[in-house]
């Protein structure tokens, strides 16, 4: 049986967002950003937002749940700065899976401890499956 391949990131993201001083507050690099009106890639789009995003692991998995929570294990230490981040810029928290179907699918389930972990720095989810 073939296992999804996942993978999740953290995103900081509005209108107002600040890139590199998302970076400067957390004190941790992103490994994407982007700013208002830079063009999607691979689209004739712009974006409508800027971002600090941090990707997290990429794995053929079923548990969707551990990845998130290696996720939140990982950033633990940074909560207070995205707090402090997404206060000043008025920043959407998002927590993204993406998760490309190779087979089956994963386990989309997440413990009230797992999401009550979420809640604390007031992340949403956003879940993306891409057929394969």
């Amino acid at each position: 049986m073939n296992k999804p391949l996942l993978w999740i990131e953290l995103r900081l993201q509005g209108i107002k967002c600040e890139p590199d001083e998302v970076a400067r507050i957390l004190d941790l690099c992103p490994t994407a950003a982007w700013r208002v009106g830079d063009y999607i890639e691979g689209t004739l789009l712009k974006r409508k937002n800027s971002a600090w995003v941090y990707r997290f692991g990429q794995q053929y998995t079923f548990d969707s749940e551990q990845l998130l929570i290696e996720l939140l294990d990982f950033i633990k230490p940074y909560e207070s700065s995205i707090i402090s981040a997404s206060q000043k810029y008025q920043l959407d928290v998002e927590i993204s899976f993406c998760i490309t179907m190779t087979g089956s699918a994963p386990a989309l389930w997440f413990s009230s401890s797992t999401i009550e972990r979420m809640h604390m720095i007031n992340a949403g989810l956003d879940i993306d499956i891409v057929l394969a």
